[in-house]
């Protein structure tokens, strides 16, 4: 039976110490090499899950990280893109299951309530999202420019910057997400980037990172440089947490969930692109209405 331990090489164990690290274990350099520093990373984490302690990464240790042992055990390559989608309303938790088993996506967005969500039908249904296989990706729709979106919640301030993460970090830690996860702070497009909502933004994003969550933002391509400016401006230089970005744009025609890769959305920073476009998809029977995305990452949240 096929197992990477020390002295191992390749593709797979460069996809190992991708997760290892984005579950805040320290594998060393993604260079491919199962070194020391690897093995004591699998160490730590087997021991975390009950697993027996001996840095050797078979089936099992596997399943844990929730990592493809086709992929991983074979050297084949990962794919382009991982695949996944949204949908504000929570579908269910039958027709999550029939999705898992029967499309093409991963991961889902996961929306936490907040001021431009009101829905609470995501909260809580983690527990079950994980035990069906979904990875999940965390967003937190925040104050909007006024008139960009049906939200009227607009109060454009460091203080309620401030007051929002500290909302976002309670619901993730209520919901279970691990420190260090990814959560996303929702832009929605505007024509231009204001001084109001640049100081809303430095503020959140300051503060998530300062509770230990990872730093995302979910916005147009059209605000993207603007936004990615205001991120790295929030942060330490360098960031102790590399911010992530999921946009929304691009040309429509581009996005293919077997070929394409986030930065073909013409941002070159794109961790995430969302289809511009929603759609009405089918599988094992069962109908949804979503927005469509591809990760670079196949946990997009990190863990």
């Amino acid at each position: 039976m096929a197992v990477l331990r020390l002295g191992s090489a390749g593709p797979g164990v460069i996809h190992l110490q991708v997760r290892l690290q984005e579950l805040g274990f320290a594998p060393g350099p993604s260079d491919g090499s199962f070194g020391s520093a690897t093995e004591t990373a699998v160490i730590l984490f087997q021991g975390s899950k009950g697993l027996l302690p001996d840095g050797i990464v078979g089936p099992i240790t596997l399943a844990a990280l929730a990592l493809p042992a086709a992929t991983v055990l074979t050297g084949a390559p990962a794919a382009a893109a991982f695949a996944g989608f949204d949908t504000s309303v929570y579908p269910g938790d039958s027709n999550m299951g029939v999705w898992k088993a029967a499309s093409p996506y991963g991961f889902s967005a996961y929306y936490l309530k907040s001021p431009c969500h009101h829905s609470a039908s995501w909260m809580g249904r983690r527990p079950g999202l994980i035990a069906m296989g979904w990875n999940l990706l965390p967003v937190y729709v925040g104050q909007q420019v006024a008139g960009v979106s049906p939200c009227t919640s607009s109060i454009l301030t460091a203080t309620q910057g401030i007051a929002d993460a500290n909302d976002a970090a309670s619901k993730m830690a209520s919901e279970g997400f691990a420190p260090g996860s990814y959560v996303f702070l929702d832009v929605e497009r505007s024509d231009s980037f204001s001084a109001a909502l640049e100081n809303y933004i430095s503020a959140w994003i300051s503060n998530i990172a300062a509770v230990g969550l990872g730093p995302g933002i979910y916005c147009h391509k059209h605000n993207a440089s603007d936004i990615r400016a205001t991120m790295l401006a929030a942060l330490p230089a360098p960031p102790l947490i590399r911010p992530r970005f999921w946009i929304v744009g691009g040309d429509p025609s581009l996005f293919d969930l077997a070929t394409s890769k986030p930065t073909d959305v013409g941002v070159p920073f794109a961790d995430v692109w969302q289809s511009p476009v929603s759609v009405s998809r089918t599988f094992g029977g069962v109908t949804i209405n979503i927005d469509e995305d591809l990760s670079a990452a196949p946990f997009p949240a990190g863990s």
